[in-house]
């Protein structure tokens, strides 16, 4: 029997509890059914969670069944305001709406250092009071960040020059 599946809408306020890496998915239409989460449109299998395993990852690879190709992912902010998806799907199986509903700006900074830390990266940044954690290196000089309430907030994009200020909606 089919079941109506939980689907949280979460705007920039929750942008906390996502956990990246995530994946779009091609539409929020999605229903589960004997421990199987499916697309309606294809009637594939997004998550089955049926099979042992902690992660998304885990339980797609031992699913005998037919699996829904998710084939991008979003490692971290950067990635994720540059997808125009509606849908997603975290590492540990909790599908979300994503909801843009506020206008702000991306202000572009000088990067003054940038720390390698094995795993991820600081970028200390001109103008912007705490170290910026980042999942990847980077060689460019310049960073544009999302301005929330008139203060810097995340990383929006890399730049090898000055920018000028960007409007987006987030």
């Amino acid at each position: 029997m089919e079941n109506f599946f939980p689907i949280a809408h979460i705007t920039w306020k929750q942008f906390n509890k996502i956990n990246f890496p995530i994946f779009p998915l091609p539409s929020a239409d999605i229903y589960s059914e004997d421990g199987l989460v499916r697309l309606r449109e294809t009637d594939r299998v997004i998550d089955d969670l049926n099979q042992l395993g902690n992660t998304l990852g885990l339980r797609r690879l031992s699913s005998p069944h037919e699996l829904q190709r998710i084939p991008r992912y979003c490692g971290d902010s950067i990635d994720f305001y540059h997808t125009r998806a509606k849908a997603y799907i975290d590492n540990y199986g909790f599908i979300f709406v994503y909801e843009r509903t506020v206008f702000t700006k991306v202000i572009f900074s000088e990067i003054l250092q940038v720390i390698d830390k094995g795993t991820f990266t600081i970028l200390k940044v001109k103008g912007v009071s705490f170290p910026v954690r980042v999942d990847r290196l980077t060689k460019f000089k310049w960073v544009g960040m999302l301005q929330l309430l008139g203060h810097p907030w995340i990383p929006y994009e890399y730049s090898t020059g000055y920018c000028k200020p960007l409007k987006r909606k987030i």
